[in-house]
């Protein structure tokens, strides 16, 4: 069973990402060399088998995850968070506000964030949303943008059971569970010139993880559901706990890593 989000991953150096995550409101909980198997995720680079990455965690929502691929992709990320509070101070590592109004409406109407602010932060080569008038930290929803805008609603309802609360001709909305007490929101928007696939390495943030209590027969299940198969489920230590991960893609090629804790290695 898939119990709901766990994290959304960054791709970006090390340093940049713990700090624009301090700036953001998070706390960092570790950070670590993960051991995968060569090609594990499929990006061209199978000569890597140790990746640096690191973890961070705010009061509410679900965790923000910084990786550094050796060979970063120049392909946009998958997902666009939208971060409950405002954009860091000047303190943080440079950002530039980008002009996107018709996007800013929908958030307001749909009542994601209450004055949206699209950023761009330089250090990570990514593009998120923050709320100008929020005063909260962590992860208030993700955004994806697919060409096949009902084939992507339909695999996550049934991946994440979705509820949705909203919808126009070219969007639609609702909430989904994570394993923390606050809600997640999910917006899907129709863009007829979205990548059809993403990568692990893609710039910005590439990938989510979500929570398996069965990984083997959650990922064949998903599978037949409609998701593309990337890598079926591996063994690794993160952060000192034995885990297990599989990975998958949705119809429109947004990455997905199905988690889940094991035993010792």
């Amino acid at each position: 069973m898939i119990t709901g989000l766990t994290h959304v991953t960054l791709q970006s150096p090390i340093d940049a990402g713990r700090a624009l995550g301090v700036q953001l409101g998070f706390t960092e909980e570790f950070v670590d060399q993960v051991e995968l198997p060569a090609g594990f995720e499929a990006i061209g680079d199978a000569g890597q088998t140790w990746l640096p990455l690191g973890m961070l965690a705010a009061e509410e929502g679900i965790r923000l995850e910084f990786v550094e691929h050796a060979a970063p992709a120049d392909g946009p990320g998958a997902y666009t968070p939208l971060f409950a509070g405002p954009p860091p101070r000047a303190t943080a590592p440079p950002w530039s506000a980008l002009e996107r109004p018709r996007m800013a409406d929908l958030l307001r109407r749909a009542k994601l964030l209450g004055d949206p602010v699209t950023v761009r932060f330089e250090a990570c080569h990514a593009e998120a949303w923050c709320d100008a008038s929020g005063t909260g930290a962590g992860i208030a929803g993700l955004v994806i943008h697919a060409e096949d805008l009902d084939a992507e609603v339909e695999f996550w309802s049934k991946l994440l059971r979705v509820r949705w609360r909203g919808r126009e001709p070219d969007a639609v909305w609702g909430t989904i569970p994570s394993l923390v007490a606050a809600s997640t929101e999910l917006l899907l928007i129709r863009e007829a010139d979205a990548p059809g696939v993403h990568a692990m390495n893609d710039r910005g943030f590439p990938s989510i993880g979500v929570y398996s209590t069965a990984i083997d027969t959650d990922y064949e299940r998903v599978v037949k559901l409609g998701a593309t198969p990337v890598a079926a489920p591996i063994a690794t230590m993160v952060g000192g706990r034995g885990v297990r991960m599989a990975l998958i893609a949705s119809p429109g090629g947004a990455p997905v890593e199905l988690l889940t804790l094991a035993k010792p290695i």
